[in-house]
C-alpha cells in the first residue's frame, strides 16, 4: 500500500523549475480567506484585518496600498498589482473597479494574467465581494477589493479634519 501511495506521489509531482512545484509544496491546501463582515464602507477579514482595500489569495491577504505602485482610478490597475495574487496561487482573480466601477484596468494586466490562464472576474465592489465569497470554498481565487474611491489621495491629515469638521 505505502509502495502504491508512493508511485502516485511521484506521478503527481511537480517539475522543479515549475513556480507552482514551489507553492504546492509549502502547503498544497491553501485556501483564500473568507471575509467575516461586510459593510458599504469596507469588509472584516479574519487574520487580516478591517478596512476598505484589500489584496486577498490563498493563504493569505493584507491591506491593498495603492501607493506601492502609483496606483489611481484613472491609470487604472496595473501587473504589479496582480502579481502578488498569481504568486500565491490563485487561479481565478476577482477585480472589484469600486462601488460605481470608477477604478480602471490597464489592458497589459488583463494580457498577463491571461498568458497565465487565469480567469479574471470583474465588477463593482458588491458584486465582486459575491462572487468572491462564492468561490472561496472551490477555488484557489485572489481578489482586489476597493470600497473608497479616491483613497490613495487621502492623506491622514485630511481624513482627520474631515471627520472632526475643522
Amino acid at each position: 500500500m505505502a509502495e502504491q501511495l508512493s508511485a502516485q506521489f511521484e506521478s503527481l509531482r511537480l517539475e522543479p523549475g515549475n513556480p507552482i512545484a514551489k507553492l504546492a509544496q509549502q502547503n498544497p491546501r491553501r485556501k483564500s480567506p473568507k471575509i467575516k463582515t461586510i459593510t458599504p464602507s469596507g469588509l472584516e477579514v479574519p487574520d487580516v484585518g478591517a478596512g476598505t482595500d484589500f489584496k486577498l489569495y490563498p493563504g493569505g491577504g493584507r491591506f491593498w496600498d495603492w501607493c506601492e505602485t502609483q496606483t489611481k482610478l484613472e491609470t487604472g490597475i496595473q501587473v504589479t498589482d496582480v502579481e502578488e495574487l498569481v504568486q500565491n496561487g490563485a487561479t481565478t482573480v476577482v477585480i472589484s473597479r469600486g462601488l460605481k466601477n470608477e477604478l480602471q484596468i490597464q489592458a497589459e494586466t488583463l494580457r498577463y494574467l491571461a498568458e497565465r490562464d487565469i480567469t479574471v472576474l470583474v465588477a463593482n465592489t458588491q458584486r465582486a465581494v459575491e462572487l468572491y465569497c462564492a468561490l472561496v470554498d472551490t477555488t484557489p481565487v485572489g481578489a482586489l477589493f476597493i470600497f473608497r474611491p479616491g483613497q490613495e489621495e487621502r492623506s491622514p491629515t485630511s481624513i482627520y479634519i474631515e471627520e472632526h469638521d475643522l
